[in-house]
C-alpha cells in the first residue's frame, strides 16, 4: 500500500495545469454547427477545455477568435476566467435552473446544458439536480494518440477466452454490490466512502494484486482512488485500465446514498473482472481502478488521468463502467460510447461491443459522438488523449429506459437486473483479457555456446540473441559426463573424452566415438583429384613415342 508522497505530487500537477492554462483567460462558447471538434481543436491560439453535446467551452486570444470566425464558427464570450472559482458543466432540466440558488452562478445555458462557476464546492442539496456533473480542469484537449495495441475485431473466437469468461459469477457480482450498498452512504465527504475505499483496496490485495490508495485533495479533504495492478510480462509499460466510481449521492447523501446502480454496479464489475483475471498473466499491465469524487465533478478520475498525462504513461485503453445493471423495458442493451474523431477509442469500443455480443447474452449498442461525452470517468482520459470507451445501460439521461431511482435514497439492489449486469461483466472480462493479451510463456530449452560448449537453458529468442545454437523442444542441459569441458547436450561425443570436438567426417559424431570415420567431402575431393592426376599421367606415358 502506497500513500505517502502522492499528495504533494498531485498538488504540484494541479499548479502546473493552472499555469499551462493561464495563456488563454478569455472564455468563449463555440457553436459546433457543421464544424467537427477536431477541426476546432486544430486551430492555433484556441484551447478547447470542455466538449458539450452542442457547444464547446474554449479559451482563446484575439488571434484565436479571428481564426474561429474565419472558419465560420459562432463565438460567444462568457467573460474572463475567474481564477478563484471552479467551473462545471452539467445537464439540467430548464425547470430546475431556478432551484440552484445563489451559491452557483450560471455563465451559459442552452440545449439542456449549462456551464456554471462557484467559489465553493457545489452544495450537496442540489447535486441530485445536476446530471453528468463535470468540473472543468482547464487543461487543453490533447491531440489523439494512435495506439497499436487494440486487436482487430475479427479475432473473436478463442476457446481460452471463453473458458475465462465462464468463471464470471453472478453470486459474487451480487455480493460485491450488496457490500457496497451496505456502507449506507458512499458520499465522497463521508466516512462511509473512506471505509468503502479501504474495503475495495483490501479486496484487491486479497486477490494478490499490487495495491495502492492514490490520495488527492478537494475542498480541504483527502480522498482516495483505489488501484490494483497486475504487471505485464511482455511489455509492462503498456497499460490497460478498467475503471468505475465507488462514491454515490442522493437527495440526502450524508444520511443515505446506497448507490446500487450508480455506481456499485460498475464498481462490482471492476472487482469481479479483477477476481476472474487474478490467476492469469498478461502481455501488458492491467490496472483495476475505483475512483472517488465522481459525483462532485469527476474529481478523482481527472486527477489520475492528469497524473498519467504528466508522467507520459503509455495508457493503451481505459474501459469505464458506470450504471450497468438496469434493463428497463428495452432489454439487455449495453450502450458503448466513443469519440468518433478518436480512431483508437473507436477501435477499442468496437472490440468491447463485439466481444460483449460474442461472449454474453447482452447486446451492445455502439454510439459514436462528435467529441467525448462528459459526465463519467472516461471523460478526462479521453480528453487527455487516452482511448476510453464508456459503457452504460441507457442512452444517457433522456432515454426512456433511464434509471428512475437515479441519485435517490431508493437506488437499491432490488431494482437491478443482476442477470443482465452479470452478462455485461462477461463482455468486460473478454475485452480486457483480449486487449491485454494472454501471456504465453516462451519455450525454454538447451542453448549451446558453439565456442565453448557451455550450455544454458533459454528461450529460442534469447539463445539467438546470445549467439548460441538452440537445441529445440524437450532438451535440457545435462552436465559434463565425460570430463572434456563440454556439456553433454552440446557434446558431439558425450560419453568419451573429446575436448577438441574433432569430427573428421562431418557427420556430427565426434571422432573419438565414431565407429567408422568416413573422410569428409573435402578429403574425398583431394582423393578424387589425386586419382585424376594419376590417370592422366598414365595416359600420357602410354602415348609417348617408343613406348610399347
Amino acid at each position: 500500500m502506497v500513500v505517502g508522497g502522492r499528495i504533494l505530487s498531485v498538488l504540484l500537477l494541479t499548479v502546473l495545469a493552472t499555469v499551462r492554462a493561464a495563456a488563454a483567460d478569455e472564455l468563449y462558447i463555440l457553436e459546433k454547427g457543421a464544424h467537427g471538434v477536431s477541426s476546432i481543436v486544430s486551430l492555433k491560439n484556441v484551447n478547447v477545455y470542455a466538449v458539450l453535446d452542442s457547444v464547446l467551452l474554449a479559451g482563446a486570444n484575439q488571434s484565436g477568435v479571428e481564426a474561429l470566425r474565419q472558419e465560420g464558427v459562432a463565438v460567444n464570450s462568457i467573460g474572463a476566467r475567474d481564477a478563484n472559482s471552479d467551473y462545471f458543466v452539467f445537464r439540467i432540466d430548464d425547470r430546475d435552473i431556478g432551484r440552484l440558488g445563489t451559491d452557483i452562478s450560471i455563465v451559459y445555458s442552452g440545449y439542456g446544458e449549462a456551464v456554471a462557476k462557484t467559489k465553493d464546492p457545489i452544495p450537496h442539496s442540489i447535486l441530485h439536480l445536476l446530471k453528468g456533473l463535470t468540473r472543468i480542469s482547464f487543461v487543453p484537449r490533447q491531440q489523439m494518440r494512435t495506439i497499436p495495441h487494440v486487436p482487430p475485431t475479427d479475432r473473436l473466437t478463442d476457446p481460452e477466452i471463453e473458458a475465462i469468461v465462464s468463471q464470471v459469477s453472478q453470486l459474487q457480482y451480487t455480493a460485491y454490490i450488496q457490500t457496497l450498498q451496505d456502507f449506507g452512504t458512499r458520499f465522497s465527504y463521508t466516512d462511509g466512502c473512506r471505509a468503502a475505499e479501504q474495503w475495495a483496496h483490501d479486496t484487491l490485495a486479497g486477490l494478490a494484486y499490487s495495491t495502492e490508495l492514490f490520495p488527492f485533495s478537494y475542498s480541504g479533504n483527502t480522498w482516495y482512488n483505489v488501484i490494483g495492478r497486475k504487471t505485464g510480462l511482455l511489455d509492462p509499460d503498456v497499460i490497460y485500465m478498467i475503471i468505475g466510481h465507488i462514491d454515490s449521492t442522493s437527495e440526502d447523501p450524508y444520511v443515505s446514498a446506497p448507490g446500487a446502480e450508480d455506481n456499485a454496479s460498475g464498481s462490482a464489475c471492476v472487482l469481479e473482472v479483477a477476481r476472474v483475471l487474478s490467476s492469469r498473466d498478461f502481455d501488458y499491465t492491467i490496472e483495476f481502478v475505483l475512483v472517488s469524487g465522481e459525483e462532485q465533478g469527476l474529481i478523482g478520475s481527472e486527477v489520475y488521468a492528469r497524473y498519467c498525462l504528466d508522467n507520459s504513461r503509455n495508457i493503451a485503453g481505459v474501459l469505464n463502467f458506470d450504471m450497468i445493471s438496469y434493463a428497463g423495458e428495452w432489454g439487455w442493451d449495453t450502450n458503448v460510447y466513443s469519440d468518433e474523431n478518436f480512431a483508437a477509442e473507436v477501435a477499442l469500443a468496437d472490440l468491447l461491443g463485439a466481444l460483449t455480443d460474442k461472449y454474453s447474452t447482452a447486446y451492445s449498442v455502439r454510439v459514436n459522438t462528435d467529441g467525448t461525452t462528459y459526465g463519467s470517468d472516461h471523460y478526462y482520459f479521453s480528453l487527455y488523449g487516452f482511448p476510453a470507451p464508456f459503457s452504460i445501460d441507457a442512452q444517457l439521461w433522456s432515454a426512456p429506459d433511464w434509471y428512475p431511482w437515479y441519485h435517490t435514497t431508493d437506488d437499491v439492489i432490488t431494482h437491478l437486473d443482476l442477470d443482465f449486469g452479470t452478462e455485461v461483466v462477461k463482455g468486460a472480462v473478454a475485452t480486457l483479457a483480449t486487449a491485454a493479451g494472454l501471456y504465453v510463456s516462451p519455450l525454454i530449452a538447451a542453448c549451446c555456446d558453439p565456442a565453448t560448449g557451455a550450455c544454458s537453458e533459454l528461450s529460442e529468442a534469447e539463445c539467438q540473441a546470445a549467439g548460441g545454437v538452440y537445441q529445440g523442444e524437450g532438451t535440457v542441459c545435462n552436465g559434463d559426463g565425460d570430463g572434456d569441458g563440454i556439456d553433454g547436450v552440446c557434446d558431439n561425443c558425450p560419453d568419451v573424452y573429446n575436448p577438441g570436438q574433432q569430427d573428421g567426417d562431418g557427420d556430427g559424431i565426434g571422432d573419438a566415438c565414431d565407429p567408422l570415420t568416413i573422410p569428409t567431402v573435402s578429403q574425398w575431393g583431394m582423393v578424387a583429384m589425386a586419382l585424376l592426376v594419376l590417370t592422366a599421367g598414365a595416359f600420357v606415358l602410354r602415348r609417348q613415342p617408343g613406348r610399347a
